[in-house]
């Protein structure tokens, strides 16, 4: 393995010791003499000390060099990171030290900072290709640069049988390129989409559980931070929540990895934290201009007014924060509704990163304050935040936080046009929300949509178009679209949706090599309408990946986004 660059300075000194301290002898005594004679001794000491150490030198580097080309190829990747690259990126986490503890009645201990995270170096690849032409924004910008925004995933598990059966890791990396395209297409450097924020790519990535996928989302482009979950169930101090956590969807405790949206990308001005099964249709330039707007303060007023008014909240008459903190939606087709509690859906959220929300959020974990049950008094803090999908987890950690916690820091936005998941959001006939009206996502015009969660209508990777009412159908209910709670024609256009935008990843790819093995994964005939050519029959089986994946030409993907698009 090649190692980094080296700056190193001569050390000046002999290699042979004993030679040294006879020059220093000779050096300090002289005999006493200060004749001429003396002086001219002296000199020649000195003169051949010079020649000693540079020859010594010399000698002591050429060893130096032999011995580290050796150690390079004993070090592991992450021992070679550790070694070179965790004080650098250390060093733009400077300003995270901790600057508040939660309070909490039962317990006055601070919780620790977060661990760091272990970027993987570009070796753990077989034929790596890291992103290097993003600049990473720091807080020494020019005027003139573009704010950069972190867009964030958390990989919790990396594998081909996840419980939720729509999960494989060709699908995974297939679906974090798309993300990332989406993404790219919809910033600064695609001009036609009018947006002037920059973005960059990370992933949390669980060190224990989904290190192996790394190399891939490193090779898509993402920043990779192998990180441990803050806390684990035996740290939690209520029997409730530490016994049960584990259950809990997707992931138990370890979802908790997300918290560090907050923490470790805080050298951004904003975080986006995703799931990697979204895509992004529009900019989201409004929301980071009212966010940003203090800093950027000196505006007109009215502008700004002008900015939340174009931004789809689920309830216009809310009143606006004074300084936002979050922008997120509520999971209402997961909550019971008739005045009970909905949570968070946590494959979305905008955030300002912050030290002291991670804390207060971290103490509330361990202190685990949670009732059991299904009452209107179950939940975090036996109010009713409980019960539902994630409840024990980012659902219902995060909505009991910005509502208990931190109340009018935050915005609820509209659910059908952001983080869209296009399911039904009714109980007998009643928004589960409570308002007296409320927008059904399942018939939102897809061209009014900024952003889509592929979870009811079934991830794209999957090739799924066969429904639950199918009297042919012999798939199970989470292998099928399920159309008493979704609209069938609605789910395969947001299919299309992100077909179409895999297929303007691959024609850009192809213009970029013109590789005609690109086409491997434009063969498919099962419902070519919906999925583009990228399936061949129903299910994940039946999944063509994009350029047949082919590693050679997967390779040249981030030599789409080294130039504007």
């Amino acid at each position: 393995m090649n190692g980094p660059a080296i700056r190193s300075r001569a050390i000046g000194r002999p290699s042979n010791n004993q030679q040294h301290d006879d020059v220093l002898l000779g050096e300090g005594s002289n005999n006493g003499s200060d004749t001429p004679t003396g002086a001219k001794r002296h000199g020649n000491h000195r003169r051949r000390n010079h020649v000693n150490v540079l020859c010594g030198g010399l000698i002591s580097l050429a060893g130096i060099l032999l011995w580290m080309n050796h150690f390079h190829e004993m070090m592991s990747a992450e021992e070679y990171y550790n070694l070179y690259y965790k004080h650098d990126f250390n060093s733009v986490r400077e300003n995270q030290d901790v600057v508040a503890s939660a309070s909490s009645s039962s317990s006055s201990t601070p919780p620790p900072p977060p661990p760091p995270p272990v970027a993987v170096p570009s070796s753990v690849a077989a034929k790596p290709f890291a992103e290097t032409n993003v600049a990473v924004a720091t807080s020494k910008k020019t005027s003139s640069s573009p704010k950069t925004i972190a867009y964030a995933v958390s990989f919790i598990e990396c594998t081909d049988h996840h419980k939720s059966g729509q999960s494989s890791i060709a699908g995974l990396i297939d679906a974090s390129l798309v993300l990332r395209h989406s993404i790219h297409m919809n910033s600064i450097r695609n001009p036609a989409s009018s947006s002037k924020y920059d973005y960059h790519m990370y992933a949390l990535v669980h060190k224990t559980k989904a290190a192996s996928c790394a190399p891939a989302l490193e090779r898509a482009g993402f920043t990779i931070l192998l990180v441990e979950p803050p806390l684990s169930a035996k740290d939690i101090r209520g029997d409730e929540l530490r016994k049960k956590i584990h259950r809990e969807v997707c992931c138990g405790a370890d979802e908790f990895i997300k918290l560090y949206a907050y923490t470790h990308m805080s050298h951004h001005p904003l975080v986006v934290h995703l799931d990697i099964d979204f895509l992004f249709q529009k900019p989201m330039d409004d929301i980071f201009d009212v966010m940003l707007w203090n800093e950027d303060s000196g505006g007109d007023p009215t502008v700004l007014e002008a900015t939340k008014a174009r931004i789809e909240r689920e309830d216009d008459t809310d009143p606006w924060p004074s300084d936002i903190q979050a922008m997120m939606v509520r999971d209402y087709h997961s909550s019971f509704g008739q005045g009970r509690k909905s949570g968070f859906q946590a494959g979305f959220w905008v955030l300002k990163p912050s030290q002291t929300h991670y804390n207060k959020l971290i103490e509330i974990i361990r202190e685990g304050n949670y009732t059991g049950g299904f009452g209107r008094d179950n939940g975090w803090g036996g109010l009713g935040y409980g019960g539902f999908v994630g409840a024990m987890a980012m659902q219902g950690l995060v909505a009991y936080y910005y509502d208990v916690f931190v109340p009018g820091t935050w915005v609820e936005l509209n659910n059908c046009r952001h983080n869209s998941v296009s399911a039904s959001i009714f109980k007998n006939g009643k928004c589960k929300s409570g308002r007296p009206h409320c927008e059904d996502c399942r018939f939102t015009p897809v061209a009014n949509i900024t952003s889509i969660h592929y979870t009811a209508c079934r991830k794209p990777w999957t090739c799924i178009a066969t429904k639950t009412s199918d009297p042919n159908n012999s798939f199970p209910r989470k292998y099928s679209i399920p159309v008493d709670i979704v609209d069938y024609d609605h789910c395969m256009e947001l299919q299309a949706v992100w077909h179409d935008m895999r297929a303007d990843l691959e024609n850009k790819l192809y213009a970029l090599t013109k590789d005609e093995r690109i086409a491997g994964g434009q063969k498919g005939t099962y419902n070519q309408q919906f999925f583009r050519g990228h399936c061949s029959e129903d299910q994940s089986k039946g999944y063509l990946s994009i350029a047949g994946g082919v590693e050679e030409i997967l390779q040249r993907i981030p030599d789409l986004y080294s130039t504007t698009t």
